[in-house]
């Protein structure tokens, strides 16, 4: 039987690491993953607009249309690495390396036992903030306290291979 049957409420890990060479058009790869145990803004909004319009009987009618998605910035706490990738991310965005620096990203969720639950491919993923700890004498830990994303696009993959050829299905549908 699985954690997740057992005890719905687990404290959840997450893995965040960059699926597509960020650093591909320099000529070397700089590998980048980190465990982080609190996630935010893993959401999608939609800008909409008013369509007002008669009935066939010259009655007013309105209705809601959507526009344009907005995706909200992620924000990742407390988190672990062995690399200093997300530093370096960081400072090359900073020097001017913008265009260059916008990878896919692959946040997965796993439960106690570390079996993946949840998995989102993140789109054109940028650091946008990151923040160190506060510095002990006593360990030697690379600690990432925050690291926010900025990003143009989420989309959620489904593990369940029945789920995930909905999807494809619902993806080739749509224009």
């Amino acid at each position: 039987m699985s954690a997740r049957a057992v005890d719905p409420v687990l404290s959840y890990q997450f893995a965040v690491e960059v699926t597509e060479d960020p650093f591909g058009l320099l000529g070397f790869k700089i590998p980048i993953k980190g465990y982080f145990s609190e996630i935010s803004g893993i959401e999608v909004e939609w800008e909409t607009v008013e369509y007002k319009t008669t009935n066939f009987l010259g009655l007013p009618h309105s209705n809601f249309v959507p526009m344009r998605p907005i995706y909200h910035p992620i924000t990742l706490r407390r988190g672990v690495t062995s690399s200093e990738g997300f530093w370096l991310w960081h400072q090359l965005l900073a020097l001017g390396a913008k265009p260059l620096l916008k990878p896919y990203v692959m946040i997965t969720m796993f439960d106690r036992s570390y079996e993946p639950l949840v998995q989102w491919s993140v789109e054109r993923a940028w650091p946008s903030k990151v923040s160190g700890p506060q510095i002990r004498s006593d360990s030697s830990d690379i600690v990432i306290e925050e690291l926010t994303l900025t990003h143009g696009g989420i989309h959620r993959m489904y593990l369940s291979p029945a789920l995930a050829a909905i999807d494809v299905a619902i993806q080739m549908l749509l224009p």
